[in-house]
């Protein structure tokens, strides 16, 4: 069964669902290109020392963000689970 044939009880739900999916989705996006962007900066050669403390600071302070954007998503979805029961 696709995502498009899903029976939802009204256009404002399938719209949550929709907006829902398309953060995380852009959510993962982002946790990609952070990741390609880190390997890049890391295996090049002409990065220094300097570079790569920087980049595990910027890592570290990016994930910690992406772990609170997560956490609170989370919470939202299994808000909206519980108000379906």
């Amino acid at each position: 069964m696709a995502a498009t044939d899903r029976m939802y009880y009204s256009r404002d739900a399938e719209m949550r669902a929709n907006q829902e999916r398309t953060l995380v989705s852009i959510v993962f996006v982002m946790i990609g290109m952070g990741i390609g962007a880190a390997f890049a900066l890391i295996l090049a050669s002409r990065a220094r020392q300097r570079n790569r403390t920087g980049l595990v600071a910027a890592i570290e302070d990016r994930f910690n963000g992406i772990e609170k954007e997560l956490g609170e998503l989370g919470k939202r979805v299994e808000h909206r689970i519980r108000e379906m029961r």
